[in-house]
């Protein structure tokens, strides 16, 4: 398992796999994330998460001419950039509230009183 605690309640671990948050480095701000952008995962992730700018990103980065991008204010790496710890965020909230809700319908749980291994 790593660094990361487990907690001892099976019913709670079961809750918080529901609900699993995946963090990129797009989440922190200030990360040079340019080695990722040729790789076949990030242009999977642009496809799936920012469908309108991956269309831009494909005619003109994932290509494999040489033309520069032009400085337009539309720059789509810019845009998914500043959007994504938005995105993400919102993703975290959404998972806290459903576990939330979920531990909350266990009716003998005492939150003060989780343990972990």
């Amino acid at each position: 398992m790593g660094k990361f605690s487990r907690i001892t309640d099976r019913r709670i671990e079961k809750i918080i796999e529901k609900y699993p948050v995946k963090l990129n480095p797009m989440f922190y701000p200030d990360v040079c994330y340019s080695e990722t952008q040729s790789s076949d995962e990030f242009k999977t992730f642009v496809q799936r998460y920012y469908p309108s700018q991956f269309e831009a990103l494909e005619t003109t980065f994932f290509s494999s001419s040489d033309e520069n991008e032009e400085d337009d204010g539309s720059n789509p790496l810019k845009y998914i950039a500043d959007n994504e710890p938005k995105r993400l965020r919102n993703l975290i909230r959404r998972a806290a509230r459903c576990i939330w809700t979920d531990l909350q319908e266990l009716e003998d749980l005492n939150i003060l009183e989780i343990q972990f291994a």
